[in-house]
């Protein structure tokens, strides 16, 4: 905690949000109306002794298993989650040429053949557990479902430079197993360069944008995290066109602050399998 935090407060986001928080499952743990102070502080005291004893003894806090079906991979703690295609498969003509590229340009690395190369055959995945906790999905998995959380921007770091970012919509995942090791990957559309008139008048904020019509494919590694990518608001009062209109970032507000407490997005407990024929 800063010094100055009992003269003017905590910080907003850094340390209040995690504050706020603690406060909220404290009392939500009083289960008597009598003393609410001295059972509040009582919480508090028993919680922060768990807290101690699970750091000096690890056993107390076990890891939880994965999801049922969760697939680890090898990207440094990113985890693809179900639903997934239990064979693979030939993908639009669109898709096919980024995985083509994706393939020559990787040839050294996976070892594809020549068939793959020609006709590239992937299963696809609809989500990914980020080191974040949060749950990255797809357009694949969202437009399955009726009235869903759109969910699938995310937010790329660059692998020579983790400063510079980007953003793009996952189409879907997939994986390619070598030596036993499976390695992540995503189909994305990218977002263009924002508005740069509207960047400097917004002091950097505002990031508008519009999506491509071309694929390419990602490293997982590449992604940081979830964002909304939300339409303008038109003239009329009514907002834009997701799809074809220009759309501004929203990043998720305490996002940092919440890993430090171990927030996470836990998956649903519902998903499937979707079978489908090898082609």
């Amino acid at each position: 905690m800063a010094p100055e935090t009992g003269r003017i407060g905590p910080y907003i986001i850094l340390s209040q949000w995690v504050m706020e928080r603690l406060i909220g499952e404290l009392v939500g743990e009083l289960r008597q109306p009598s003393n609410p102070y001295q059972n509040l502080a009582e919480r508090a005291f028993r919680r922060a002794q768990v807290s101690a004893l699970k750091n000096m003894y690890a056993d107390l806090d076990p890891i939880k298993p994965l999801p049922r079906g969760a697939l680890a991979l090898s990207n440094n703690n990113y985890t693809l989650l179900r639903t997934a295609e239990l064979s693979s498969r030939l993908v639009p003509s669109h898709e096919a040429c980024a995985l083509r590229t994706f393939g020559i340009s990787n040839q050294a690395v996976f070892n594809f053949s020549l068939e793959w190369i020609e006709n590239p055959l992937v299963a696809k995945w609809a989500r990914l557990w980020l080191p974040n906790g949060q749950i990255a999905r797809s357009k694949w998995y969202e437009s399955r479902r009726p009235n869903p959380r759109i969910s699938r921007n995310v937010k790329l770091a660059s692998i020579e430079n983790r400063s510079q970012t980007a953003y793009a919509e996952v189409q879907y995942y997939f994986k390619i197993t070598v030596n036993g090791i499976s390695h992540g990957f995503a189909m994305v559309k990218m977002y263009d360069e924002p508005d740069q008139s509207l960047l400097k008048l917004s002091s950097n904020t505002v990031w508008s944008c519009k999506r491509q019509k071309t694929f390419k494919v990602i490293n997982v590694s590449s992604i940081i995290s979830v964002v909304g990518m939300v339409p303008h608001t038109r003239a009329d009062g009514q907002l834009g066109d997701y799809e074809e209109g220009p759309v501004f970032r929203v990043d998720k507000m305490g996002l940092d602050a919440g890993v430090l407490t171990g927030t996470i997005e836990f998956p649903e407990p519902d998903e499937t399998p979707v079978h489908t024929q090898q082609v």
